[in-house]
């Protein structure tokens, strides 16, 4: 009976043991791991995304997910079973919360781990937007170096404090050097470049105070060793950053600031910024330099063959800024004290054009679509979005009436635009596409005005009394009928030159044949009153060498053959909305140098700037359409 007993109670045990292993175990084996969360750094971002956050906590599972308001992140990297990094998605503004989920669906949530602030806006650079290089107190140059834009000092700094440019003399309001493609500036000179030296300066300390922006904007860039920050390595989405430890910032290997064309970048950097020798700072995803500011309390400098972009706000007090031997930036340099130069190459992002898009567009008599080619470069996919990335300008825009349809082929390098209206021989249109239809890497001032003007048909018939059927002025033979020359008429410069001959020309090779087309030269010779266009006669049509029309044909326009011309562009700065002879005189030799046909009325206007914008770029100059002592050299070559 007691070993009977005994094995009762042993069985018994038995089955204790027994429940309590199935009832306990199948929980500690598979029940869902219990991840936690530390930190979010950093804790704030831009509501466009693309923050890269770390979060640091324990059990983290290969495979993990992230979400931030719901939305999942990006890029989400398991770093360790401590270390998560992601990207974070769009969101709106306010405190969210961050979920870690292990793919055995343990989860964590951070209750408003992550806060969204609404993206910043670019500074407001005021005058200091015509300046590449300004400082208050003198700028020097050792070397050979290129300044693309305007150089200048502040208030009661002479121009004396501007040393290794070779300034020319004597300065008037501004002077030049050949190493500046824009205009040297000094307190000294003539009115009102003393007021204009006053603003920019006054413009430097509005500028750097607003950069400096409430924290609530503010993304932390990371932890900093011993008192100094590193960005190199690292990949920044647009936003306002500010630093710990000391305030001392290095680039020490590559840094990538990726975002679109209006994406903006604020670094705050209460100490020193140093780009190491040969390092860059990378522009991705269509980012411009004019968006990107570093106001900068101490020392700025741009070591050795290194590349930086945007423009650097020196603080006040003691800061400089100190560019070594070959670096380049892309920006400007803004200094409250000294601006130094070692063979450099800045460029003011207000006429950088890294990579020029270069456009012809054509047209036909009468047509309503238009071609836009592009020489260089390739249009962005969204660029047959009408509204918003394409324009007509020009002086017959309401013939042509307004845009309907852009599509985009040939590998995006060809867009054919159609208009509502129709266009008219001998009037001019514009077909501009704005900056935001172009590829990635390209930057403002890429955008070309493009003057469309309509092939002239092979044959005109002269009405009697109004001198032919689109030109004014009388006919000597209303009745003749114009004949067909033995080869088409072509014009070798459509969609680049506006035919336009509203005053008398003379169109060289011309002789007196009454109708018809030269048989020299296939040229026609409507209105050829003089004995000009070889093998000519007559008075009506227009040359198939040069695209003038011959009507009126009166007044010397082109030079004579074998003759070497020479032209006075005058001295002083020639822009849009200049008038006189120095215009003129430009005109002229544009019409020579470029085979244009622009009316020599001494008026600077559209069709003038698109020519000599098309000289400039033909002789590696900058495109900006204004003849100043560069560009005038060229010309007078």
């Amino acid at each position: 009976m007691k070993h009977i007993n005994k094995s009762l109670i042993g069985m018994g045990l038995f089955v204790l043991v027994f429940a309590f292993i199935i009832s306990v175990v199948p929980n500690m084996v598979f029940a869902a791991s219990s991840p936690t969360i530390g930190s979010i750094a950093p804790a704030f971002g831009i509501v466009n995304g693309g923050t890269s956050i770390t979060i640091t906590g324990t059990q983290f599972a290969s495979g993990a997910t992230v979400t931030v308001g719901g939305t999942a992140a990006t890029s989400v990297v398991v770093v360790s079973t401590t270390q998560i990094t992601a990207l974070t998605p769009v969101g709106t503004v306010g405190a969210k919360n961050v979920v870690v989920t292990n793919t055995d669906t343990g989860t964590i949530t951070s209750t408003g781990g992550f806060t969204y602030v609404v993206a910043p806006t670019a500074v407001n650079l005021g005058s200091l937007t015509n300046f590449a290089v300004f400082s208050n107190t003198g700028i020097s140059n050792t070397g050979t170096s290129a300044i693309t834009g305007d150089i200048g000092t502040g208030p009661g700094v002479t121009s004396t404090a501007i040393t290794g440019f070779a300034l020319s003399v004597p300065p008037t309001t501004y002077t030049t050097s050949s190493l500046v493609s824009g205009n040297v500036y000094a307190y000294d000179y003539n009115v009102p470049t003393p007021t204009k030296e006053q603003t920019a300066s006054s413009d430097l300390t509005t500028a750097y105070n607003n950069a400096l922006v409430p924290a609530t904007t503010v993304l932390d860039a990371g932890a900093c060793v011993s008192g100094t920050c590193n960005l190199g390595g690292l990949t920044l989405a647009p936003g306002v950053y500010t630093f710990d430890g000391s305030g001392d910032v290095n680039i020490a290997t590559n840094l990538t600031l990726s975002g679109s064309s209006s994406a903006v970048w604020i670094f705050q950097i209460p100490g020193n910024l140093d780009i190491s020798s040969a390092k860059s700072v990378i522009l991705s995803g269509g980012a411009v330099p004019a968006n990107i500011f570093w106001a900068v309390a101490g020392t700025s400098t741009l070591q050795t063959t290194s590349t930086f972009e945007g423009n650097i706000l020196a603080g006040p007090g003691s800061s400089t800024i100190a560019m070594q031997n070959g670096a380049t930036l892309q920006g400007r340099a803004l200094g409250q004290t000294d601006v130094s130069l070692i063979g450099n190459t800045v460029v003011d992002p207000s006429v950088v054009s890294p990579v020029l898009s270069i456009g012809t567009a054509t047209t036909t008599q009468g047509t309503s679509v238009i071609t836009y080619t592009l020489t260089t470069g390739t249009f962005d996919p969204t660029a047959g979005i009408v509204n918003s990335n394409w324009t007509l300008g020009g002086t017959n825009v309401t013939d042509l009436g307004t845009i309907s349809n852009v599509v985009l082929s040939s590998g995006n390098t060809v867009a054919t635009v159609t208009v509502s209206g129709t266009t008219v021989l001998g009037n001019t249109y514009t077909i501009l596409p704005v900056q935001a239809t172009f590829s990635a890497g390209f930057t403002a001032g890429a955008a070309a005005t493009v003057t469309v003007a309509s092939t002239p048909p092979a044959t005109v018939s002269p009405q009697g009394g109004g001198g032919g059927q689109l030109y004014g002025g009388s006919s000597t033979n209303p009745t003749t009928v114009v004949s067909t020359p033995t080869t088409t008429p072509t014009l070798p410069n459509t969609g680049v030159n506006t035919i336009t001959n509203t005053l008398p020309v003379v169109i060289l090779g011309c002789d007196n044949r009454a109708v018809g087309f030269s048989t020299t030269t296939g040229q026609s010779c409507f209105g050829n009153t003089t004995n000009i266009i070889v093998g000519c006669f007559g008075t009506v049509g227009f040359s198939t060498v040069t695209g003038q029309t011959c009507y009126n044909n009166t007044t010397p326009e082109l030079p004579i053959a074998g003759v070497a011309p020479t032209y006075n562009l005058g001295t002083a700065l020639l822009v849009s909305g200049s008038n006189g002879t120095a215009v003129t005189e430009l005109q002229t030799l544009l019409n020579a140098s470029l085979n244009y046909s622009l009316l020599t009325d001494g008026v600077f206007g559209a069709n003038t700037k698109a020519a000599l914008i098309k000289f400039q770029l033909a002789h590696n100059l900058s495109g900006d359409g204004v003849v100043g002592p560069l560009t005038r050299a060229a010309l007078n070559q």
